[in-house]
């Protein structure tokens, strides 16, 4: 009798088999692995060395900075919202001249427009510069594929129209995994033209290649800026995507719709 009910308490704890996960359960767990090792690659690159500055046609070595941020951003106050939204810029000449992308295509502001655009102006030489990419790089990891923002394009684009190509590749490649990940980046290089609309509606500090100016453009073609020699941070940028993400702002009438070919 003991024996029965030994062998009954042993069939009782014996564990369940466990059930064999099906293709689509393992196709999910791939992709998702996947995924986050491309991450995590991603946010390795961010941790090169910082102290070195590149030369102008030097390979440069900063990466990304990594800035641990809350996980969630509230929506700040209108009182409290930076200095940064108190200015703001028609989409005028600006908005529609054209800038070479790396690949070499024409594109334009207004062709990316209909999401939230962050555009910096960049040069080889400017540490400042290499500093604001490394924000903007880490802003885009925070913000992808959140459903609660609208798209976000990150435009950095060269204000020496006559900078080397393999030095603006080479400054970029950092930031190639970022497009794996979703990223919406577009690298590129001003036209003299855009740098002129710049300057008109933004002042001459705006296109000072060693600046590192950024400004952002709302879903309707209104820019937002501030001081442009000031280093803009993550979390100002996040409070500022965020209140814009609460808006829908109607397009501006552009008085000159077509943009003209640049000579330059």
């Amino acid at each position: 009798m003991l024996s029965l009910v030994v062998l009954v308490l042993l069939a009782a704890c014996r564990p369940e088999p466990e059930t064999a996960p099906s293709g689509l359960d393992v196709g999910r767990l791939e992709e998702n692995q996947t995924r986050e090792a491309q991450r995590t690659l991603v946010q390795e690159a961010t941790r090169r060395p910082t102290q070195q500055i590149a030369a102008p046609t030097a390979t440069p070595t900063r990466g990304l900075a990594v800035v641990t941020l809350p996980p969630t951003t509230p929506l700040p106050e209108v009182a409290q919202l930076p200095a940064f939204l108190s200015r703001t810029v028609p989409p005028l000449d600006w908005y529609t001249a054209n800038f070479s992308t790396l690949e070499g295509q024409a594109q334009t502001l207004r062709g990316l427009g209909g999401e939230l655009l962050i555009v910096q102006l960049m040069s080889l030489n400017c540490p400042n510069c290499l500093d604001q990419s490394s924000e903007l790089g880490q802003l885009a990891l925070r913000f992808t594929g959140d459903p609660n923002v609208p798209p976000i394009t990150f435009v950095v684009l060269s204000a020496d129209v006559d900078a080397p190509i393999e030095g603006l590749q080479a400054y970029h490649e950092v930031y190639a995994g970022l497009r794996d990940l979703g990223v919406n980046w577009v690298a590129g290089v001003a036209s003299a033209n855009l740098l002129n609309g710049l300057e008109r509606s933004f002042g001459g500090e705006m296109i000072n290649p060693t600046t590192g100016a950024v400004f952002v453009v709302d879903e309707g073609g209104t820019a937002y800026v501030r001081d442009p020699a000031t280093f803009v941070d993550q979390t100002t940028l996040s409070d500022i995507i965020v209140y814009l993400s609460t808006r829908n702002p109607t397009p501006t009438p552009i008085p000159s719709a077509t943009p003209t070919p640049d000579s330059d």
